[in-house]
């Protein structure tokens, strides 16, 4: 969930690219990220639920996060 909220923001996101370089790092940078949630913060074992709980405007900045990159808290 939290992989297609990033890739939501990313597609319909305000951010403006000025130029093919800062496009092509804006996307390298969310392919990264992409990358990291699918092998640290996701966990298939805990997709069984009969509901799914979201945070409406999941972004980095409502993280907090260790040394490790692991998630401690959601904040809003």
């Amino acid at each position: 969930m939290l992989l297609r909220v990033a890739w939501n923001a990313f597609e319909k996101g305000r951010k403006n690219v000025l130029n093919k370089e800062e496009g092509s790092l804006y996307l390298y940078n969310s392919v990264m990220f992409s990358t990291f949630v699918k092998t640290r913060w996701l966990n298939p074992a805990l997709d069984n639920a009969s509901f799914v709980l979201v945070h409406g405007d999941l972004d980095m900045y409502n993280l907090i996060v260790n040394k490790d990159l692991d998630i401690l808290a959601v904040l809003d």
